[in-house]
């Protein structure tokens, strides 16, 4: 299983890694030709385990060092989003983080992030840098041979990381970093235990650009462009798996259809408001478990709710926040009434758009979902 896990989750990776490299679909014949610039660097981390839970007070007691080398891609305005967001920084990191526990061990990780500007100076800057990607755990949950270690349940995990940085530029070249980090590892629920990773962290680093950017400017209008106050209808379908009851367990699948409005408020937001159905075969096994039950009337397992969300555009790839509100849901005893909906979608083409997205009830992960969906 953990096999398949990391085969879905490189193959979502994919389109995002195609994104960094692509060409915004219906403007590259428009465009100026390309100045690819790129900046190499080096940073360590130095910070603690976050107790987010009580199940993790025992692992949270060390403090987490790691070492990351990154490449950044400098944008140069030859794509229409470079513009919109004020030429931000797209790149790739690999990293390693020792958790200094023996019970957690070290996780190896590759994340793409987006890097953007805050305020500038003339040689300084405040920057807000947002990625995602995979980490391998070496000292996962075993119920043999490592138990207590309820966080990180499997070798292959999700993790996301923020970032707020400011930067000085000591050298035409070269580039001095330091922040605040937020990073994360968990699952999303699809093994247990999942309590999952959190570690805030202070950062220092240095960067090297070996040549200067040499900016472009976009024509005056381009074709294909969304119109602001637009309105398309997105339907999506998702599926999932989800283990309950004791680690090791059985994996239940499950599925969502999603049906929602976007309204374009510009070339980087839109609104959304829509409806969602789940059928959650998992959430039907802890019904049937449920001593309370009376089997003459057992209640649904399936879900409805009410959703209101936003959608943050980036070329190819968009970020999609939103919150929902379970309409019908016979069984209450699980689970708040309220959910949200974290993630990322690329767009194969401007109909046909694949997902990746974390549901969760508060900051509870519920399950990952793998969905693919028509823009009308």
């Amino acid at each position: 299983m953990h096999y398949l896990t990391s085969k879905i989750a490189l193959i979502c990776l994919i389109p995002i890694l195609t994104f960094f490299a692509g060409i915004q679909p219906g403007t590259a014949q428009n465009l100026p030709k390309k100045t690819k610039t790129f900046a190499l660097g080096i940073h360590t981390y130095y910070g603690f385990i976050l107790k987010h839970t009580e199940s993790i007070g025992h692992l949270a007691q060390s403090h987490p060092y790691a070492i990351e080398i990154n490449l950044n891609r400098i944008t140069d305005g030859s794509k229409t989003w470079h513009h919109s967001y004020r030429f931000p920084e797209v790149g790739y990191a690999i990293g390693l983080y020792d958790f200094r526990n023996p019970i957690l061990g070290k996780a190896m990780y590759a994340f793409t992030y987006v890097d953007k500007a805050l305020l500038k100076g003339n040689s300084s800057a405040l920057r807000l840098k947002i990625g995602t990607g995979l980490a391998y755990i070496t000292n996962p949950y075993d119920a043999e041979t490592n138990f207590q270690n309820t966080a990180l349940s499997g070798r292959v995990m999700f993790g996301m990381q923020g970032e707020l940085a400011w930067t000085y530029r000591i050298h035409r070249k070269w580039q001095l970093r330091t922040g605040v980090t937020l990073t994360h590892f968990s699952n999303g629920a699809f093994k247990l235990p999942n309590s999952g990773v959190n570690i805030p962290a202070l950062k220092v680093g240095i960067s090297y650009q070996p040549r200067q950017l040499q900016m472009q400017t976009l024509p005056d209008s381009l074709p294909g462009q969304p119109t602001p106050g637009s309105v398309s209808l997105n339907i999506s379908g998702a599926f999932f798996f989800k283990e309950i009851k004791l680690p090791g367990g059985k994996k239940y699948p499950g599925g969502t259809i999603s049906m929602y409005v976007n309204k374009r408020l510009n070339q980087k937001s839109a609104l959304n408001i829509g409806v969602d159905g789940f059928y959650n075969t998992a959430l039907r096994q802890v019904i049937r478990q449920d001593p309370d039950i009376d089997s003459l009337h057992i209640p649904d397992f399936k879900r409805a709710g009410l959703t209101f969300g936003h959608e943050l555009f980036i070329g190819r790839v968009s970020m999609l926040t939103q919150l929902g509100v379970y309409v019908y849901n016979p069984y209450q005893k699980i689970d708040t009434r309220v959910y949200q909906r974290f993630g990322l979608k690329y767009y194969f083409s401007r109909k046909l758009f694949a997902a990746m997205l974390l549901k969760t009830h508060f900051g509870t992960a519920d399950c990952v979902e793998w969905a693919l969906g028509v823009s009308l």
